[in-house]
């Protein structure tokens, strides 16, 4: 169902869209008089250049000195400098007139003290593209100076009884689905209440209304007087989108005021408004700023519009476009259509978010502060996002006390998480281990030794690793595994001594530093850092210290989940990167062939076979080696083995009394998971994850770090990644670490654990 809107403005008017000879310009030794000019007696001349005057002003929009130019007679019937104003905003505001320009055409014809001239605009408009007009420029003398008899006709011939009318056609907006088929956004209805002025009845009735308004709305007083201040007496100017509970409530006093008026109207309407609502956003009033573009494309400036996610990202195809018609209705006669134009409907958009997945993904991470996004490796679409804390978008698309709390909350839960930048950490070594080795610096069975300490800058800048006492004698896999920063600084000076440009151009090749591009407004693009930023950015040169840094994911750098999810399944996918998307299928609201979109191209990281093998092999090591896997003991008892297609708890898995260990489900639709037969332990194939951990130095002396993990599986057969990104909370394996195996437990539909405790300290 489409909604159509029409605009009234009671004038006259009669177009001609015919060219006409232009007025012969004055000769170049003529000098444009100053308005109001003395005539000892008028000359043809003179009144020719009073009504250039005139226009030239017109167009600058300069109404107070076109007012000063006017015969008493005309100042009379527009009374002041803002009713001039209002004739001509009206008028254009009626064709959705966005420039407009005037000129004299054809000749002046002067008889005795009265002149007439042709006058030619050229309305550039957002609904109708330009169109052409003609009017008719009075003048008189008055005191032997000519002055402008105005009147309507000066805008357009006739427009003194006639009837120019704006039938807009508003088309619907498109529906927001799921890749399993939920609509996560769609058309419905709600209540705007608006005022009719001219039912205002005093000043004490008006304030009234103000307060009341202001106090159901939480609008600012000047705000919403100045809706309704330019309107016609007899226009309905909406206020505000309020909740038919807040209606109910407040009805005895809003049915005190003949001017109040609650009206139903097309509204946004969301999947219990808890579905990826950072993904899908919301929509709401156009913004000042962006009031011309939209105008631009038709639109009046009263439409909801995309503010933030897929709405805004997908508007143009979600909105489609406004059409209409410009109709002139003479007082007697037939309407004469002035211009027309169809409207484009807007289009349904589907996603590659799983409903259920996102659903679960979401209540894994519920209020704490951070993102979890979910990826298909093997061609980069986005299976869930989550950013925590989250919110309802039920709670932004009406004016409410939740509204403002959301905006106040010191958590930001409107900011979306997984696509802001954040410092790595140990979660970044997987490129510095592939750069490494494809630089030749090194070898996969290269043996290290750390103490716990690197003095590779000498005695007086000495590194420490994150594990006291050291990790010992490690070869460069075992050093991913167990995440040994003495093993990294190595890498970051040796890369360094080669070329201060390598890490980053290895960086950029695992997708950071640049935008993945998704639909939803809002992504950084990160921060990769090189000699020459930090000479530009900072007038600095650039010290072996700050590769060693970059080495271990720590310094400047800087990156969003969602690279770390393209990084992570170009590795699952042996060195093919996608891009992160999330749009699969545009299509026509009434059906039709659906535009499916595919993913982007992909691109091939420049590092042999052997390499990503290494770097798969270090991440396996990090959920499965015993002894430095820094995640092993959150994924020891994720014991499950496929026979065929179908899952099987191993022992790690199940309790003595032979049930599958749970502490809670996530998805009640979970399968009941039967610990592995005997007669099969030998030809079962595990479940295994590759992975890795990141804790990363937040900037603040006194905050905790960023926790993080990223990795895919099956290990062997890589159907999904998970990338966790926690805010302020403490060490990657303790606590990003947990979630992500919660989010694989989901994906594969096994029973979601709490894991098991950090072991104590070596």
């Amino acid at each position: 169902m489409h909604v159509v809107r029409r605009q009234l403005l009671i004038l006259t008017a009669v177009v001609l869209v015919a060219c006409s000879p232009t007025l012969s310009q004055p000769t170049s030794t003529t000098r444009t008089p100053v308005p109001g000019a003395t005539l000892a007696p008028p000359s043809n001349l003179l009144a020719a250049n009073a009504a250039l005057a005139f226009i030239e002003v017109i167009n600058k929009q300069d109404y107070a000195r076109a007012f000063d130019m006017l015969s008493t007679s005309a100042k009379g019937k527009v009374k002041d400098v803002s009713g001039l104003r209002r004739e001509y905003l009206n008028t254009h505001d009626t064709a959705t007139v966005i420039t407009a320009t005037y000129q004299l055409r054809g000749g002046l014809i002067v008889s005795g003290s009265t002149a007439t001239a042709g006058i030619t605009g050229a309305w550039q408009t957002g609904l109708f593209g330009p169109l052409s007009v003609t009017g008719t420029l009075m003048l008189e003398a008055e005191n032997a100076t000519w002055r402008v008899k105005w009147n309507r006709d000066a805008m357009m011939t006739g427009l003194v009884s006639g009837t120019l009318v704006l039938d807009r056609d508003d088309p619907q907006r498109g529906n927001i689905f799921s890749a399993d088929g939920v609509a996560l956004a769609g058309q419905g209805f709600s209540s705007q209440l608006g005022v009719v002025p001219g039912k205002i009845v005093s000043p004490q009735q008006e304030n009234e209304i103000l307060a009341l308004l202001n106090r159901l709305t939480n609008l600012p007083i000047a705000d919403i007087k100045a809706k309704y201040q330019k309107a016609q007496p007899d226009w309905f100017v909406p206020i505000a989108i309020v909740s038919q509970e807040r209606l109910t409530r407040n009805s005895d006093q809003i049915g005190r005021y003949a001017a109040l008026v609650a009206q139903q109207t097309p509204a946004r309407t969301y999947a219990d408004g808890n579905v990826a609502p950072h993904v899908v956003g919301y929509v709401g009033a156009i913004s000042a700023q962006a009031l011309p573009y939209y105008q631009g494309l038709g639109y009046s400036g009263d439409e909801l519009v995309g503010v933030t996610g897929i709405e805004v990202g997908m508007n143009d195809e979600l909105g489609g476009r406004p059409g209409g018609k410009l109709e002139f209705r003479p007082t007697r006669g037939s309407p004469q259509v002035i211009a027309r134009r169809d409207k484009i409907e807007g289009k349904d958009v589907t996603l590659t978010i799983q409903a259920v997945l996102q659903t679960q993904v979401q209540a894994i991470i519920g209020k704490t502060r951070g993102a979890i996004v979910v990826t298909n490796p093997r061609d980069g679409a986005i299976l869930a996002m989550a950013s925590g804390p989250a919110y309802s978008l039920n709670d932004v698309t009406q004016i409410s006390s939740e509204a403002g709390k959301l905006l106040n909350d010191p958590n930001r839960p409107l900011v979306n998480r997984a696509v802001q930048a954040y410092p790595p950490g140990s979660v970044f070594k997987p490129v510095t281990f592939a750069a490494a080795l494809a630089e030749d610096l090194t070898r996969p069975d290269e043996g290290f030794f750390d103490p716990g300490y690197w003095d590779g800058l000498g005695a007086n800048y000495r590194q420490t690793c994150w594990l006291s006492g050291g990790h010992g004698a490690l070869n460069l896999t075992e050093g991913l595994s167990a995440s040994c920063n003495p093993v990294f600084y190595t890498l970051g000076k040796r890369l360094n001594e080669k070329n201060p440009f390598l890490l980053s151009q290895y960086a950029k090749q695992f997708g950071f530093g640049v935008r993945a591009g998704l639909d939803i407004g809002g992504e950084a693009a990160g921060l990769v850092p090189n000699p020459d930023w930090k000479k530009a950015a900072r007038g600095e040169g650039w010290v072996t210290g700050d590769n060693v840094n970059f080495a271990i994911g720590q310094g400047f750098l800087l990156v969003t989940p969602v690279q770390v999810a393209q990084m992570t399944g170009g590795i699952a996918n042996n060195g093919v990167l996608f891009k992160t998307w999330l749009v699969s299928k545009i299509s026509e609201i009434e059906g039709g062939k659906p535009q499916v979109i595919g993913p982007p191209a992909p691109s091939k990281i420049n590092i042999s076979p052997e390499v990503i093998r290494a770097i798969q092999q270090g991440m396996i090591g990090v959920t499965t080696n015993t002894k430095i896997g820094t995640a092993e003991n959150k994924f020891r008892s994720f014991d499950y083995y496929y026979v065929g297609d179908k899952l099987f708890a191993g022992p790690l898995a199940v309790t003595a009394t032979g049930v599958v260990s749970t502490s809670r489900a996530v998805s009640a639709t979970q399968r009941a998971v039967l610990p592995l037969p005997v007669a099969q332990r030998g030809t079962a194939r595990k479940l295994i994850v590759a992975g890795k951990t990141g804790t990363a130095q937040a900037p603040g002396v006194r905050d905790l770090p960023f926790a993080w993990f990223t990795g895919y599986a099956p290990a062997d057969n890589p159907q999904i990644a998970v990338t966790v990104m926690l805010e302020n909370i403490g060490e990657g394996s303790t606590f990003a670490a947990p979630l992500a195996r919660q989010v694989f437990e989901a994906y594969f539909g096994l029973p979601i654990v709490d894991v098991p405790p950090d072991p104590k300290p070596r």
